[in-house]
């Protein structure tokens, strides 16, 4: 199976609305800096220039963001030595590869103790679309002394900007372009507000983005009706093909919409605390797979798939979900900074997948039955809660020291089934089963707690040589059940044929 991404033709338009700080300046006063940009991270939970940081790290602001229309991870990863993102198209998700390991799962779902992608101080497993970020971060390498979550693989932080106490302003931004094998049109479009409401101490920001991709990969071969039309018509009679197959165009479409709402309250000149919501929907038509060139030679529909075609006989959309509720609060003890993150986030998932030549090659009775075709419904939800208290020195001596604890709670939900629509009817009927033509049912039900203590201790040898030492203590405490069945298989087929 080929995954193809064709060009991207783009233009672009965006506008600032208003600012009430806007200022300009003679075109003789302005003064050309072409010494090396500095980029100010906190990746080592300090803040500081990423030229100085002692890590291996990439870091992105929103002005590069920005020019480079720089939208999703896949992007970043041009601009990240050691980082490849494997494209499969949003519906299947892409693999976090790092130093040429595959360190995550096919969703995006980090996989404990490999890559984290956190949300500003929240670890969050998503993809997220770069809008009204301030910068993105990416550190290669073990990073389990430093962030809370596991990060054997390393970390990817999406900083969103923060609401400004002293600044009103709105922004409208949007593009319009083109893909290569696509009939459609694709845009984005966003809004930006921020605005203080006790000047200097309490401000709001809020953002709304939409992206809609109009996809590329045609499905040339879905059936008319599953269960009663023929998937494998006579395919060189293009009566009986159009009677029982049809095509549909640019299946791989995706539409997202993120929106954010931030309250940042600064207390006291030493205490700074900031409520974030923030929401993400994904909706996807298809897969961007290709069978072009990859059937086998037993295969009826050998050398029929096109570059950019798919000959899967359902539709295959899916829908993804997730939003975030956290508190961050940052206190200036003097000695220390404290810092306590907390989050509340929630994960829904709903797709349809084709399963016809899978089940074919199980069994082949199935092909008995002349309008064969199985399909999933595949939906799953996960509830997760996060707290991570952490203290990092503030002297200027030569020694400095972070120490932090973490706790995480997730608990997952999952529904995944498998239908042969007509197959129960074929066979005569009167099989028991939870639903009509339920050929595989899979619930599971699981709970995991993470618990860990991290720190390091560091000194300046010189201005030029640091050592460091880190240690992490870590606990995972994994509950799962689960239950399937086959109803439909579990019988004597020789008896239902």
């Amino acid at each position: 199976m080929n995954t193809f991404k064709p060009a991207l033709l783009a233009s672009a338009i965006s506008a600032v609305l208003f600012n009430s700080n806007m200022a300009f300046a003679a075109e003789d006063a302005i003064e050309v800096d072409k010494s090396i940009e500095t980029i100010q991270i906190t990746a080592t939970r300090r803040a500081g220039s990423v030229q100085d940081a002692p890590l291996n790290i990439t870091a992105l602001n929103g002005d590069v963001i920005s020019d480079q229309n720089i939208g999703d991870l896949e992007d970043v990863a041009r601009w990240v030595p050691g980082l490849t993102i494997s494209d499969q198209g949003g519906r299947e998700g892409s693999p976090i590869i790092v130093r040429g390991l595959n360190t995550n799962t096919s969703d995006r779902i980090s996989d404990s103790g490999t890559v984290a992608t956190y949300v500003g101080e929240i670890p969050l497993s998503i993809d997220l679309r770069l809008t009204d970020v301030d910068r993105v971060e990416v550190l290669i390498g073990p990073q389990g002394t430093l962030y809370g979550a596991g990060t054997l693989g390393g970390a990817i932080r999406y900083l969103l900007k923060q609401p400004d106490l002293d600044l009103t302003e709105g922004q409208v931004t949007g593009d319009v372009f083109s893909i290569n094998e696509s009939d459609g049109t694709g845009g984005e479009f966003g809004v930006v507000f921020n605005t203080p409401l006790i000047e200097e101490k309490l401000a709001l920001r809020a953002s709304l983005n939409y992206y809609d991709n109009p996809g590329y990969i045609d499905y040339t071969h879905v059936v008319q009706e599953p269960g009663v039309s023929n998937p494998n018509p006579d395919f060189s009679d293009s009566s009986d093909v159009n009677a029982n197959l049809k095509s549909v165009s640019d299946v791989n479409d995706e539409q997202i919409t993120t929106a954010r709402l931030s309250l940042r309250w600064l207390a006291t000149e030493d205490v700074d605390a900031t409520l974030n919501y923030f929401y993400q929907k994904q909706e996807n038509g298809g897969n961007s797979t290709s069978q072009y060139g990859s059937l086998a030679d037993s295969s009826a529909l050998q050398g029929i798939p096109g570059k950019y075609e798919n000959v899967a006989r359902v539709l295959e959309p899916g829908e993804e979900e997730n939003d975030l509720l956290s508190l961050e609060i940052k206190a200036d003890l003097g000695f220390a900074e404290l810092v306590s993150a907390s989050g509340w986030s929630s994960y829904e998932q709903s797709g349809q997948r084709d399963q016809t030549d899978l089940l074919y090659d199980i069994w082949s009775g199935y092909a008995d039955f002349p309008s064969f075709v199985g399909y999933t419904h595949d939906t799953s939800e996960r509830d997760t809660f996060t707290q991570e208290l952490r203290l990092v020195s503030n002297s200027s001596s030569a020694f400095n020291w972070i120490v932090g604890g973490f706790y995480n709670k997730l608990e997952s939900h999952s529904d995944d089934r498998e239908y042969t629509p007509g197959l129960t009817e074929y066979w005569g009927g009167g099989i028991p089963n939870v639903e009509q033509d339920l050929e595989y049912i899979l619930i599971s039900d699981s709970e995991t707690t993470e618990k860990a203590l991290f720190g390091e201790i560091g000194y300046s040898i010189t201005d030029q040589l640091d050592v460091t030492l880190g240690a992490r203590f870590y606990e995972y405490d994994v509950s799962t059940t689960s239950g399937s069945a086959t109803p439909l298989y579990s019988g004597d087929f020789e008896d239902r044929k």
